[in-house]
């Protein structure tokens, strides 16, 4: 992922990698197809995922502060990720 973008692209991409040097709030990804599954993998202390927005859903509609190593499970469908969340 390109560092501190809030809407990354993710065209055909199945696993996608965080470095974000500032804090950064994933808010959408661009580009996915209906029925796509991600695996995000976090790899900085600076990424949030805003789940208490329109685009994702899971980790009860609270943000997800991340912390590296941890990861998600999306699926693109109707619009919306749906994501399991994995903590380290």
């Amino acid at each position: 992922m390109t560092d501190q973008d809030a809407t990354p692209d993710v065209f055909f991409q199945n696993v996608v990698v965080t470095a974000n040097t500032l804090a950064t709030t994933i808010t959408d990804f661009d580009n996915g197809y209906e029925g796509q599954t991600l695996l995000v993998d976090i790899n900085d202390a600076n990424t949030t995922i805003a789940f208490s927005g329109a685009n994702f859903s899971g980790n009860g509609s609270v943000d997800l502060v991340a912390a590296a190593g941890d990861h998600l499970n999306c699926v693109l469908s109707g619009g919306v990720w749906f994501c399991q969340v994995g903590l380290v």
